[in-house]
C-alpha cells in the first residue's frame, strides 16, 4: 500500500491486482495525525482479518475526517460509521453489495 496525499492511496497485491482509492473530496485544515490515522485504521481491520482492500478504504475515510480538524485529531466511531454509510451511497441511490462485502463491512463497524 502506497499513500499518495491529496490523490488517495494505492494497493499493489501480489497477485497483480492493483487498485487505487481517491481522497475524499473536501476541504483540507491540517494533515497532522492523518498517516497515523490510516495505519491504525489499517491494523485494527487487518487485526480481524478484513480484505486490506476493505481496510483501505475505510482507513482513507477516517483519514478524511482527520485532515478536516486542526491540530493532531481523533477519529471518534460514529464519524468513521457515518462516513463508511456515505461512502456506499452514489447519488443513483445505494450501490448493490455482495454478501461478502456487507459482511465485511459489518466486521468492520
Amino acid at each position: 500500500m502506497v499513500t499518495r496525499s491529496e490523490e488517495g492511496m494505492s494497493i499493489y497485491a501480489a497477485g497483480g491486482d492493483d487498485y487505487h482509492i481517491r481522497a475524499t473530496g473536501q476541504e483540507v485544515f491540517d494533515v497532522s495525525g492523518a498517516g497515523d490515522t490510516v495505519a491504525a485504521i489499517l491494523s485494527t481491520g487487518l487485526s480481524i482479518d478484513a480484505s486490506l482492500l476493505a481496510c483501505a478504504c475505510v482507513a482513507n475515510l477516517g483519514a478524511g475526517i482527520v485532515v478536516r480538524k486542526v491540530g493532531t485529531a481523533v477519529v471518534h466511531p460514529d464519524e468513521l460509521r457515518q462516513s463508511v454509510v456515505q461512502s456506499l451511497v452514489t447519488e443513483s441511490g445505494p450501490q448493490a453489495l455482495s454478501l461478502e462485502r456487507i459482511v465485511e463491512c459489518v466486521r468492520l463497524w
